[in-house]
């Protein structure tokens, strides 16, 4: 469970940190992420998706997953942010 200690307004382009390098139980990847990447892939060639907070193979799994049919061809690059994916 996260905990909110300072609240406030998240802005276009910015970022939410959490502490100790951990996600917590944080999806990967959204059902809006996958709207907003299908739409994309209609008017561009998305050749690689960077994945943030990757822990594991089976993380890259899920997001292939969750890309369905129009994601076949993309490739996954794992965005390595926390030491739980170092390890």
């Amino acid at each position: 469970m996260m905990e909110i200690k300072i609240g406030g307004n998240i802005k276009s382009g910015g970022a939410v940190r959490v502490t100790a390098g951990k996600h917590g139980n944080l999806p990967l990847v959204t059902k809006a992420d996958i709207e907003d990447l299908a739409m994309l892939s209609k008017t561009v060639v998305i050749d690689y998706l960077a994945v943030p907070f990757t822990s594991t193979g089976a993380d890259l799994k899920q997001v292939r997953e969750c890309l369905g049919e129009f994601g076949k061809n993309i490739s996954l690059l794992a965005k390595i942010d926390t030491i739980d994916g170092v390890h």
